[in-house]
């Protein structure tokens, strides 16, 4: 098995927590986020939010070739993020995780494109509401 790191290249975006807006569209524009590397901490990125509700919304180009139709595999394994985790691959909600800063990983094969595909990490949820 092949790994692959991807801790470079996210970008992050903290927005106003809004019941009604959470969704894979309320991530917003690309001008509105911000470089980062991963691990990475919105909480103290900003200690005057330290106490407000917010999503926070983090994202990342991933790039596929001629392996994606050889049989191979694809999994995201995530060493631990923030509690009520949703990731998305390519605005599709393939996975939640509720337990706080603990590992987990799922596979992605079948919701990967040849060429770019975007991968979003928000705390939102997969449900219907």
């Amino acid at each position: 098995m092949k790994k692959i790191l991807i801790d470079d290249n996210w970008i992050f975006k903290r927005s106003a927590y809004d019941e009604t807006k959470l969704d894979i569209s309320f991530g917003g524009e690309e001008s509105d986020y911000r470089e980062t590397n991963i691990p990475h901490d919105a909480l103290i990125d900003d200690v005057s939010l330290f106490y407000k509700d917010h999503v926070i919304w983090y994202e990342r180009s991933l790039k596929t070739g001629d392996e994606l139709s050889s049989g191979k595999r694809f999994y995201l394994y995530f060493d631990g993020v923030y509690t009520d985790a949703a990731i998305y691959v390519n605005r599709e909600c393939v996975f939640e995780w509720v337990n706080g800063y603990t590992s987990f990983h799922f596979e992605i094969t079948d919701r990967l494109v040849k060429g770019n595909n975007k991968i979003q990490i928000g705390r939102a949820s997969c449900r219907e509401r």
